[in-house]
């Protein structure tokens, strides 16, 4: 797991709701279940989701750092 999207899903990295606390509405109370995200809140703690968050973001900027500075051959 990257955290990368798929090209059906999208790709989380990039979520501006990682900033804010909507995160947790809709991994955890299923705010989005109308577009086909469910909640977790059963599955999920709030610690975990949170875990999950900074996971993302720490993918995010890994990625950016490494469209910035590309390995050379």
């Amino acid at each position: 797991m990257n955290g990368q999207g798929g090209g059906v899903l999208p790709d989380l990295r990039f979520s501006g709701t990682l900033a804010n606390n909507e995160w947790l509405n809709i991994v955890r109370g299923g705010s989005l279940k109308a577009y086909g995200t469910v909640g977790f809140s059963n599955e999920l703690s709030p610690e975990d989701a949170e875990a999950i968050r900074a996971y993302v973001i720490f993918r995010g900027i890994q990625s950016q750092a490494e469209s910035s500075n590309p390995k050379k051959p």
